[in-house]
Order: C-alpha cells, then structure tokens, then sequence
C-alpha cells in the first residue's frame, strides 16, 4: 500500500472525515520528527465523528454477545413533562435492576437511552445473564411508576445486535436535544464487557512534550511542510501523520517559533 508523502499528505489530510477538533503534536527531544496525532470531538451530534462513534458502539455491544433486547417505556399519563419523566426514570432504573438482582436473576446490561419525537425517554437494554419474564419485568416498572408497556426480544445472532443498536444510536443522536444536559446517551455494567487483555500503553518519545493545537490536521501539516521545511508521511491504514525534517533539528529559537506557531 502506498505511503502519502509531503503534499500528497497534506492534501489527502485535509479529505479525510476529520471533525477538526484539533490535534496533538507529538516531537521527539530535538524536534526533528513529530507525530500529528488528530484529536475527534467524539460528539454524538458531530456530523463526522457520529457515525464512526455508533458503529463502534454496536460492533462493541456485539462483540460482548448479549443474550435479549428489553424495552422499557414511558407512560407519558403520569409525567407532566419529559424532563420529569427522565428524573424519575433516572431513579427508578438502578432500584429495577436491584429487585431483579434480590430475586436472584443475573442482570448484565448496557442500555441506551431514545428520546421520542415529542422528547419521551425510552429505555433500549442489551442484557445478557437469566432469562427475565416479560409479566415479571412489566409488574416491576409498574410498581415503580414509570408504566407497564415493556419488551423482551431474544438475540439469534450478532447482527441482529448491531443493526437493533446501529438503529435507536440513530434515532438517539437526530433527537439529541430532548436528553438533559450532561445525560450519558449508553450506560453499562461493569461486567457487561468483556476485560480487555493486559497491554502497555504506547509512550511518547523519552524527552518530548506532547501538546494539542486547536487547528485541523491538515493546516497544522500544511504549516509544518511549507513554513518548518518538513517532509510529511502518512500511511492510509494509520491514523497519524508523521513529519521528519530533513535539514537537521531545529535550533531553539525555531522550537519556541514553531510551538507558537498554531
């Protein structure tokens, strides 16, 4: 596979799908070669970082083979707003899965939360562990005093998982604005997932100071290629740029120039 050099890099920096948050600046100890690291906004509104953000989710929930699908749904009789439904549902959804958990059902789970389109939460759950009755579960969100309407669906297979998680991440992200402010769009239990095997976490180079600049990748290239005289790499598999100067390290004059550049 080819590598993108110079101005081919820059150019092809600046088509990739990059909300243009920013980027982390990586230079080794005498800056002659730093690593652009792009930095995505990870919003679920983002036009860019949404899509890749839900289908990493639903390949993730996939992958932890869930067991059912269980709704849970708002009687909107007993709420005067969808702002009280969300407090009381906030509440009431930790005490449900105690009562199943003291009837000694297991209960792992990751659920998402839907706004309607007039702004109602509903509740999507991936669960995997005991078997959970449909009666059981609705006389449970009853007695709580969030409504009686629930579902429980078996999963066959982990695409059926993807595309039910792909579809309310969607409807989730386009009806945003009906969730509080602050309110965590998917939730989990701690042993929902899978715990990822033991890894050492990559380190910058001995000496450098890694910092982020508030521009996007392919201006920060530009800069560094017209202006620093530096040879830009970049492989299409990877997700960083690489830029090496040719000429030599910088001096210290030039280092101060360059990190007050952006």
């Amino acid at each position: 596979m080819a590598i993108y050099k110079s101005e081919k890099a820059v150019r092809q920096a600046s088509s990739i799908h990059l909300c243009g948050k920013g980027c982390v600046l990586v230079p080794n100890a005498d800056f002659s070669s730093i690593q652009v690291v792009p930095v995505r906004c990870r919003s679920w509104k983002c036009p860019k970082c949404g899509p890749p953000l839900r289908r990493q989710w639903a390949h993730r929930i996939a992958e932890a083979k869930p067991e059912r699908f269980l709704t849970l749904t708002t009687d909107t009789k007993r709420f005067r707003a969808p702002e009280e439904a969300y407090l009381h549902l906030n509440r009431a959804l930790p005490a449900l899965i105690r009562e199943l958990r003291k009837l000694k059902i297991g209960f792992e789970y990751c659920l998402l939360w839907e706004p309607t389109e007039s702004g109602w939460p509903h509740i999507h759950i991936a669960q995997k562990g005991s078997f959970v009755p449909k009666k059981l579960l609705s006389y449970l969100w009853d007695k709580l005093g969030c409504g009686i309407i629930v579902d429980v669906t078996r999963i066959r297979h982990k695409g059926q998982t993807a595309n039910y998680v792909t579809k309310y991440m969607t409807s989730a992200a386009l009806h945003h604005a009906f969730l509080p402010k602050h309110h965590r769009i998917i939730q989990y239990s701690r042993r929902f997932f899978p715990r990822p095997p033991n890894c050492t976490p990559a380190l910058a180079p001995e000496g450098s100071k890694a910092f982020f600049v508030h521009r996007h990748p392919s201006d920060v290239l530009r800069i560094l290629h017209l202006k620093f005289d530096y040879d830009i790499e970049h492989h299409p598999s990877s997700t960083t740029w690489t830029a090496t100067r040719l000429a030599g390290p910088l001096s210290e004059a030039q280092k101060t120039e360059l990190t007050f550049a952006f």
